[in-house]
C-alpha cells in the first residue's frame, strides 16, 4: 500500500532576492478550443497532430512553430492552414520548409498501406526526427514483431506497447526488442514535447470495454471523466480483433481524440470524440461506452486509451527594483458544461516563496491565478527562493463531506466552487458527526490532517485515508474517530490495521 504523491509544482528558481454524492441527471461535459485537422498521412498521425494543437493553443506555443496562422496552431488545417500538417508529417517545399530539406512524408511515405521499404533507403540516410510522427513511428517500416503482435508500420500506421494485463503504462519506452530506433505512440509524444523544449508524462491502458482486457482492469469511463475534468484529451484506439494481418504487418485499426463525456438521465455513458476527418470545428461524435464496434468499417472496437500531460515550466524571471514578473508555460484548459452553459477554467496556478530549499518550509505568497505570469511586488525579506505550483482540482463527490471541509477551510485559493490540493493542505482538523457522509473521496489531499471526527456516518470504505497515510500525510499520533460506522469487511481487517501501523489511533 505504499504510494507517493507530487504536487503539481513546476520549478523551483533561485530568484537571489535582497533582505455528498449527487444524483443522477443530464450531464454533458467537453474540452473548448479542440482543432478538427482532417487526415493525412495516417490516423495517429492526424490525431496526434490534434492533440499537439490544442496545446499549442492552450499554454504550450512551442509545440507548433511554423509560418501557418503566424505560428499559432489553427484550428482547422482548410485552405491557407493545410500548412499545419507539417506538426505531424513534415515534407520539403511544404509550410516555409526548403525543397533540398526532406521531411517526413519524403522519407516514410509511398503510398497508403504501402509495407515497403521506407523510400529513405534509396538515399542512404534520413532526416532527423522534426515532428510528432517521426517520433511515435508513423509510417516508418523498420520494426519486428511489436509487443508480439504485429511488424510495422505499413504507410498510414503507428503502434502503441499496451500492457497486456490491462495496467496502465507511465513514462514507458520500447526495448530494443523490435528494432531501434524504439519507437511508439505514448513514447513519442513524451519524446516530441521535449524536442519542442518541454517535459511531459504520458500513459496508456488498455479499455475495460476491451474483449481481451482481463476482468476487473481496464481504463474505465469513470478515468475519461477525470482526464476531461482534469483538462486533458487523450487518444483513443480502435481496432478490430486481430493483432496482425496475413502478411504480418499493423491490423486495421483508428485514432480518435476523446475531448469530452456524457451521461444521459438513465445512465447511459458517452464519450465526446473529434474523428479526424473533419474540418467543421462543430463536428463530433457521441459514443456509447461499451463493447461494441463504433463504426461500420474496419477497425473500430475500442481498444485502449493513450494519455499525455505537459508538465508546466517556468519560461522567464526578470525584476525591475521591488518587482519580479514570472512567466511560465502551462495547461489552459477550459472546460463547457452543456447543461448549466457554463464555461470552467480548470488549471490554476500560485507562487510559493521561502527562505530556504526545504520542502515543508514553501509557501503560498500570492493568489490563484489562471494566466501564465504573475508579477509580485514588495516580497518579504526572509524570502530568498520563489516557485510556481500548478493546483490540482480535488474530485469530492459526497456533497456531505465537501460542505464540511469547505466550512473548516480558512484559506481558500482559486474559484470558490473549486476544492484544490492547497486548499485541503490547510485542514488540520475536521469534525464532521452525523452528517450523512458515506464516501471519503478527497480526503487523501488533506495530508496535514491530524484530527478526524466521523462518528455516526455512512462510511463503510477508507480507501482516501490509507492514500493519505500513504503521501505522508496521516502518521504517528494522528486520530480518526470512525465510531458508528458501517464499516466493511474490508476496511476493518485490512485497511484500519493498515493506519494504525502507520501510528494512527483509529477509534471505531
Amino acid at each position: 500500500m505504499n504510494a507517493t504523491r507530487h504536487p503539481g509544482i513546476i520549478v523551483i528558481l533561485v530568484a537571489g532576492l535582497l533582505p455528498g454524492v449527487a444524483t443522477r441527471g443530464e450531464t454533458n461535459r467537453y474540452l473548448l478550443d479542440i482543432p478538427a485537422y482532417d487526415w493525412h498521412y495516417g490516423c495517429f498521425g492526424t490525431a496526434s497532430g490534434i492533440l499537439m494543437g490544442y496545446w499549442d493553443r492552450n499554454g504550450f506555443p512551442n509545440m507548433y512553430t511554423g509560418p501557418t496562422a503566424n505560428g499559432i496552431a489553427p484550428l482547422t488545417n482548410s485552405g491557407t492552414n493545410s500548412g499545419i500538417r507539417s506538426l505531424w508529417a513534415t515534407q520539403a517545399a511544404f509550410d516555409g520548409r526548403s525543397a533540398t530539406n526532406y521531411g517526413h512524408v519524403d522519407d516514410y511515405w509511398i503510398t497508403y498501406e504501402s509495407e515497403d521499404a521506407d523510400p529513405w533507403h534509396t538515399r542512404g540516410c534520413e532526416h532527423p526526427p522534426d515532428c510528432v510522427g517521426d517520433f511515435i513511428g508513423l509510417n516508418q517500416n523498420r520494426w519486428t514483431n511489436l509487443n508480439s503482435e504485429c511488424n510495422g508500420n505499413r504507410d498510414g500506421w503507428a503502434f502503441n506497447y499496451f500492457d497486456t494485463s490491462g495496467a496502465r503504462r507511465v513514462n514507458f519506452t520500447p526495448g530494443p526488442e523490435a528494432g531501434l530506433p524504439a519507437r511508439d505512440v505514448q513514447s513519442g509524444l513524451r519524446a516530441y514535447a521535449q524536442y519542442r523544449g518541454y517535459t511531459a508524462d504520458s500513459f496508456s491502458q488498455l479499455v475495460d470495454i476491451w474483449t481481451d482486457t482481463p476482468p476487473g482492469q481496464g481504463f474505465t469511463f469513470q478515468d475519461v471523466v477525470r482526464e476531461i475534468e482534469a483538462g486533458y484529451p487523450l487518444l483513443l484506439m480502435l481496432q478490430d480483433h486481430i493483432y496482425c494481418r496475413t502478411s504480418g504487418y499493423n491490423p486495421d485499426v483508428h485514432a480518435l481524440v476523446v475531448c469530452g463525456y456524457r451521461v444521459t438521465d438513465d445512465g447511459l455513458q458517452q464519450v465526446r470524440v473529434r474523428t479526424g476527418w473533419t474540418t467543421d470545428t462543430n463536428a463530433y461524435d457521441l459514443k456509447s461506452w461499451a463493447e461494441e464496434k463504433w463504426y461500420s468499417w474496419f477497425g473500430s472496437w475500442p481498444r485502449g486509451a493513450i494519455g499525455f500531460h505537459p508538465r508546466p515550466q517556468v519560461s522567464s524571471v526578470s525584476r525591475s527594483g521591488a518587482t519580479i514578473i514570472i512567466s511560465w508555460a502551462g495547461p489552459q484548459a477550459r472546460l463547457y458544461d452543456a447543461v448549466a452553459d457554463a464555461v470552467i477554467t480548470l488549471h490554476w496556478y500560485v507562487v510559493e516563496g521561502s527562505s530556504s530549499l526545504s520542502e515543508p518550509s514553501f509557501k503560498a505568497i500570492s493568489p490563484a491565478v489562471s494566466a501564465l505570469t504573475l508579477t509580485l511586488t514588495n516580497l518579504a525579506d526572509n524570502i530568498s527562493f520563489l516557485r510556481v505550483r500548478h493546483l490540482e482540482s480535488v474530485n469530492m463527490p459526497d456533497t456531505n463531506l465537501r460542505h464540511a471541509v469547505e466550512n473548516a477551510i480558512t484559506d481558500k485559493y482559486g474559484p470558490v466552487d473549486t476544492l484544490f490540493d492547497l486548499d485541503l493542505e490547510g485542514l488540520f482538523h475536521l469534525q464532521a458527526r452525523q452528517t450523512n457522509i458515506v464516501r471519503l473521496d478527497g480526503l487523501e489531499y488533506a495530508v496535514n490532517l491530524t484530527n478526524l471526527d466521523l462518528e455516526g456516518n455512512l462510511v463503510t470504505q477508507l480507501d482516501a485515508l490509507v492514500l493519505n497515510c500513504g503521501w505522508s500525510g496521516l502518521g504517528y499520533g494522528d486520530r480518526v474517530c470512525l465510531s458508528n460506522n458501517p464499516l466493511n469487511d474490508f476496511a476493518r481487517t485490512n485497511q484500519i490495521p493498515y493506519l494504525t501501523n502507520h501510528g494512527v489511533r483509529v477509534y471505531w
